[in-house]
């Protein structure tokens, strides 16, 4: 085994230590709030958490009972959070895009005593409660924006604001108890649930915070565009900026291309973190795609002096862009394509890539976006020790494994999934492969992904995927093993295809369905000049509709890798 430890942060710390050590840092700071309007201040917020609080105490609920929250991420959504998590019950956050089925099965399988939602999604969570063979019909609900009871005692009442907010706190908490249960949603199609501790979360938030932002950041203003029951955005997003006594803000919908830049020029953030999709369009929109799409640049983008010229000047106004304030832009829950990385390193833009799963709290390594290393995932965080199990002697890669004050305590109610998961000598096999060189962490794929070729060699998607979605035309791509040889889906960009077709003029179906025969071939060729002798493609296969993803966009691959029986 190979691996690398740094000094970690000893203090161990409760989400209760986080909310009232901001409160009192910073009690008339501005906590959260929707783009557009005020935000509640730090006292505000932790008034709005003993509300929820106290409604669950008059419901009787016990230290360690499980409380849900369905909801988009909304700026009350954090006072919940902490309400239920700060008193001592355990939060259960739902992805709001999970179908009905699973959030039945997701509350049954926590044994919820209630739930705070959202009035988008009040009927998905009382239909699902109906689904349930083992939850009570009149299971207690709230509504998240305006606190009004839905079920249960006092229904169709508000939960008013407490006049002591701490009083509602007064459960003796413990950092070894757990915070949190997060239920997963991978590229395999399973659920579980993941249980977090309040150390876990807490020190992984502060920790990550100091390595992004520095010892003592100040002003943070952040833009929270992903989903808050994700761990990657509750973690960092949430807890870890309101340890700064930063602000957050959230927009009142999906990120669309314009409400995004409406928030952007009105927030003006220091800090996003986001997935490699947003800036992959951005990038391909803006600045790759204008450029290949005409001879004479495709010609001159070749050129390294030209293109590292073109990528200072449009990484100036990608930052414009984003409303010119950004220190840390964090991207993380997918590969970043390596054109596209090539272009924020010379294009100066503030980017860390980070690394972590759900079963972390989240992230294992990350780091401040001056010292990122390109196509690394930055530095192991401090405190976390990782190990290269059985490494490739040629490559040094093989299954990252880790321990650290951020590991999960294990699966909820399932001691056979969490065996796995964990070696003999306690190491928290991640299912990730990668690489260390000193501190810095290499990532190269997921180790059930891992394709082997007719010669027994190991191919890896990513990268296969990464030079096929470089190409002007593709959208997204990915590569399997059929029938013993490489292929690969690829999803074309629906609007350049048809912005082509008419330059072309090309009229009927035949004419059409020829050019994107020829076009496929030569994205093909161009594909494998650029890939190993070991890792070309065989053939392409047009996927007509997106990719189906998880909530952090990965695509489901064994939606199409598996053989239908």
């Amino acid at each position: 085994m190979e691996g690398y430890s740094k000094v970690m942060i000893k203090k161990k710390m409760t989400l209760k230590d986080i909310l009232f050590t901001s409160v009192e840092r910073w009690p008339d700071n501005p906590a959260t709030g929707p783009v557009g309007s005020e935000s509640r201040t730090y006292t505000g917020l932790l008034e709005d958490a003993a509300a929820w609080s106290s409604w669950l105490l008059t419901l009787g609920l016990e230290k360690g009972d499980r409380v849900a929250i369905l909801a988009e991420s909304l700026p009350e959504w954090g006072a919940a959070y902490f309400g239920i998590s700060a008193a001592g019950y355990v939060a259960v956050p739902i992805l709001p895009d999970f179908a009905e089925k699973q959030v039945s099965n997701i509350i049954s399988h926590a044994e919820i005593k209630a739930a705070i939602v959202s009035e988008k999604l009040a009927e998905t969570i009382q239909s699902a409660i109906k689904d349930s063979e083992t939850l009570p019909g009149d299971l207690p609900l709230a509504r998240i924006e305006s606190k009004e009871i839905l079920s249960g005692p006092g229904k169709n009442s508000t939960i008013s604001l407490p006049e002591n907010p701490r009083a509602f706190f007064e459960n003796p908490l413990q950092p070894d108890d757990i915070a949190v249960i997060l239920y997963t949603s991978g590229t395999t199609g399973t659920s579980k649930g993941v249980t977090l501790t309040h150390n876990a979360i807490a020190w992984n938030a502060v920790s990550a915070i100091r390595e992004g932002l520095g010892e003592n950041p100040q002003g943070v203003r952040h833009l929270s565009v992903l989903p808050l029951a994700h761990t990657y955005e509750c973690t960092l997003g949430l807890v870890g900026v309101l340890s700064t006594g930063g602000e957050i803000k959230y927009l009142d919908g999906p990120p669309t291309a314009s409400r995004l830049m409406k928030a952007l020029g009105e927030v003006k953030p220091t800090m996003m973190l986001t997935v490699p999709l947003l800036m992959e369009k951005i990038y391909r929109s803006k600045v790759a795609g204008p450029l290949k799409a005409k001879p004479i640049g495709k010609i001159l983008y070749a050129f390294p002096p030209v293109r590292k010229l073109i990528h200072k000047i449009a990484g100036k106004k990608i930052l414009e862009l984003f409303g010119g304030n950004i220190v840390f832009y964090g991207i993380g829950g997918a590969p970043l394509p390596k054109d596209v990385e090539q272009f924020l390193v010379e294009g100066k833009f503030p980017y860390s890539v980070g690394y972590g799963l759900t079963e972390t709290a989240p992230l294992l390594a990350g780091g401040y976006p001056a010292d990122m290393k390109f196509r690394s995932t930055g530095n192991v965080l401090p405190g976390v020790s990782l190990r290269i199990a059985d490494p490739d002697t040629g490559t040094g890669i093989g299954e990252i494994q880790a321990k650290g004050p951020s590991i999960m305590n294990g699966y909820w109610k399932d001691d056979e999934k969490t065996a796995e998961v964990f070696t003999e000598d306690g190491w928290f096999r991640t299912g990730d492969l990668g690489s260390l060189d000193g501190e810095i962490l290499y990532i190269k794929g997921r180790l059930k992904d891992v394709l082997l070729g007719s010669n027994g060699e190991n191919i890896y998607p990513d990268e296969v995927e990464s030079v096929i979605n470089g190409h002007n035309y593709v959208s997204e791509s990915l590569a399997y093993i059929k029938d013993g040889q490489l292929v690969a889906r690829i999803l074309l960009d629906t609007e350049k295809i048809t912005a082509e077709i008419k330059h072309l003029r090309l009229v009927g179906a035949e004419k059409v369905s020829a050019w994107k025969n020829e076009l496929m071939n030569h994205i093909r060729r161009e594909t494998n000049k650029h890939l190993g002798r070991n890792s070309k493609i065989q053939s392409f296969i047009e996927q007509i509709k997106p990719f189906e993803k998880t909530p952090s966009l990965k695509i489901k691959r064994f939606l199409y890798t598996v053989k239908k029986k």
